[in-house]
């Protein structure tokens, strides 16, 4: 699979308390509710009348521009845009097709209003390996704790580096300076004496928890070094 690239992300919330995970996740569909605001309004564009209807539905001025930037981002957004989600532990990503079906009013397994997937939802990236929760940076997870609907994610060069199964630079660096002291180490190893060497191991395993039983250097005819 290419590198995926889009031109925007967002990170979508499936449902209050993951409702509409199994259904969305399972369908290859991203769910949204705001079932009392028309559709028609929506889909023609006229974001003045979202407002007003927001505004009728009792939310102040400041939750009803939030809840219009929402509703905007699930109508206007292109099938160039990369939703996330996160369930089952894991890390989802999808496209979806820029057209929004009405589904009628939420339901307790899928919301008002859907976009179908291009491809489905996937928890790999792009190499096939899971994305895990646990294995992904709190800069990252922590935007599943957002407590409305839709949002911008800040990490999103750190997000896409993982879906495209990049390397982290820090991560690379690290590895690099580890291999670096692994080939210096086994350097001078092998320039010590068999006394030194055999010194050297009595060490490393009386740290680990052995003792050694036999004595160290001289010539014994059949062991080098006996440990219990």
């Amino acid at each position: 699979m290419d590198p995926i690239a889009p031109t925007e992300i967002r990170y979508i919330k499936l449902g209050r308390g993951g409702a509409w995970v199994e259904y969305g996740l399972g369908h290859g569909e991203v769910h949204f509710g705001y079932r009392e605001v028309p559709h028609d309004i929506c889909q023609a564009r006229d974001w003045d009348a979202v407002f007003q209807a927001l505004i009728r539905l009792g939310r102040n001025p400041a939750k009803a521009k939030d809840g219009l930037r929402e509703i905007r981002d699930f109508y206007t957004l292109g099938s160039d845009c990369l939703w996330v989600t996160f369930a089952d532990g894991h890390l989802w990503w999808m496209f979806a097709e820029p057209e929004v079906v009405w589904r009628g009013p939420d339901l307790a397994d899928h919301g008002a209003r859907i976009r179908k997937s291009l491809g489905g939802w996937r928890n790999t990236d792009i190499t096939g390996k899971p994305l895990m929760m646990d294995e992904l940076s709190t800069r990252l997870t922590q935007v599943a704790a957002y407590r409305q609907t839709i949002c911008r994610i800040k990490e999103e060069s750190y997000l896409l580096r993982h879906i495209n199964g990049i390397e982290e630079p820090v991560v690379a660096r690290a590895r690099e300076a580890r291999e670096a002291m692994i080939a210096m180490a086994t350097e001078m190893i092998a320039g010590l004496h068999w006394a030194d060497f055999e010194t050297l191991v009595d060490l490393i395993f009386a740290r680990s928890g052995w003792q050694r039983v036999s004595r160290v250097g001289g010539t014994q005819k059949d062991i080098d070094l006996v440990l219990e």
